[in-house]
């Protein structure tokens, strides 16, 4: 029921708290009743389940993946994904949100928070576009700033599992279905609980 920006208002520390109005509060303690009614009426007839079963042809994977690449890099002005020489417009962007990135994780750190630094997984497909140096040259700096401070780096974008995986994609590259979604989720929940020794779980993640 909320706007997307106003959505971490009720995790927030008191002294980051973001105004919001008292209807809006409202809506968030009830959001079926009286506001939505139809939606209320799925407590007794629920919808049919989504199905997610999209699947991609390897040869549909190869021309998404091409069509990715080449989106990014024609979005950030690259020669390649492979190129180490990513250009100086890039660069200053990249200090930038490192510097915001920092700013979050020490906000977190401040307040409690457990933060973590997740790269979800790409196809063997897209992964063929890309190169280390290039990882390096634009992930590179968050990552030494999370490990400075301790926060644990996850980085999927080779995991084996995924590789030759279309099937976890509803693109064959990218994006994941359902089913890749759940094997990310498992996997990164698990990684998450042997990094920080707590219970990942709907209690945990509501407290």
């Amino acid at each position: 029921m909320r706007n997307e920006s106003l959505k971490k208002w009720g995790i927030l520390p008191n002294p980051n708290a973001i105004k919001v109005t008292f209807i809006e509060r409202i809506k968030h303690y009830f959001p079926l009743f009286p506001f939505n009614l139809k939606k209320a009426l799925r407590i007794f007839v629920d919808v049919p389940p989504v199905k997610d079963c999209s699947l991609a042809t390897n040869k549909a994977a190869y021309q998404n993946a091409q069509n990715i690449a080449k989106t990014w890099i024609n979005l950030f002005k690259l020669s390649s994904l492979k190129t180490k020489d990513i250009g100086g417009t890039n660069k200053k962007n990249i200090i930038y949100n490192s510097k915001q990135v920092e700013d979050f994780f020490a906000f977190c750190q401040e307040n409690n928070f457990l933060p973590v630094l997740a790269i979800p997984p790409f196809s063997k497909e897209l992964n063929e576009h890309f190169s280390h140096e290039f990882e390096e040259q634009t992930l590179g700096a968050i990552f030494k700033i999370a490990k400075s401070k301790n926060i644990p780096v996850l980085n999927y974008r080779l995991n084996k599992r995924f590789q030759a995986q279309t099937s976890l994609f509803t693109d064959g590259c990218f994006t994941l279905n359902m089913y890749g979604s759940s094997i990310y989720l498992k996997m990164l929940f698990h990684d998450i609980q042997e990094f920080y020794h707590i219970p990942v779980n709907n209690q945990s993640l509501q407290a």
